[in-house]
């Protein structure tokens, strides 16, 4: 015989199934419907799809597939690439602070203005991609963790971020772009 206790444990597990599974179906939904925030997110900080294949170490046609959610992207892809604009927005966010601390205008300029509403923009994705991310299969997040830090630590991460860095400041940025590299090596 169950007791009261035993009743009521297994009402709320079953409650707690009920919503991990309702959850799992809005990210299905938010797939099929081709909208994953970690992809406009992207966007907003100027990477293509052919930046994303490559940190994604996959085609150009795949990500388009998965930005249109005619294919579901895997989940532990999903969990690196969420990894990857969570490290990017955070490198965006620390230059653009030494930029407006450095800046002679005093506020950093038209450039960390336009930046900054990028970064607001792109953090508020990262935060949807991460409520959809609640429910995957601790699996999948530690491959994709794992597929991180191998990633990271190749050097790709500086490769990316560097290239993100020219195309924000344009084809005049580089001698900028070289100076505040200069900065925080000496600070």
């Amino acid at each position: 015989m169950a007791t009261g206790t035993d009743s009521v444990a297994l009402v709320m597990s079953q409650k707690e199934n009920q919503l991990r599974q309702e959850r799992a179906e809005s990210l299905d939904e938010s797939v099929i419907g081709g909208y994953m925030p970690v992809f406009e997110a992207f966007n907003e900080l100027g990477l293509t799809g052919c930046d994303v294949a490559e940190v994604a170490d996959v085609t150009p046609p795949t990500v388009s597939k998965w930005r249109k959610g005619k294919v579901r992207i895997p989940n532990d892809r999903l969990v690196f690439l969420t990894l990857v604009l969570a490290h990017l927005l955070d490198d965006i966010a620390a230059l653009t602070t030494l930029e407006s601390e450095w800046s002679p205008e005093g506020g950093g300029g038209d450039w960390c203005r336009a930046e900054s509403a990028r970064i607001d923009a792109a953090r508020a994705q990262l935060s949807m991609q991460d409520v959809l991310n609640r429910d995957l299969p601790v699996s999948d997040v530690r491959d994709g963790a794992k597929r991180f830090r191998t990633w990271w630590s190749s050097g790709a991460a500086a490769k990316l971020q560097e290239k993100r860095f020219k195309l924000a400041l344009g084809s005049g940025g580089n001698r900028e772009l070289e100076i505040l590299k200069a900065r925080v090596k000496r600070s």
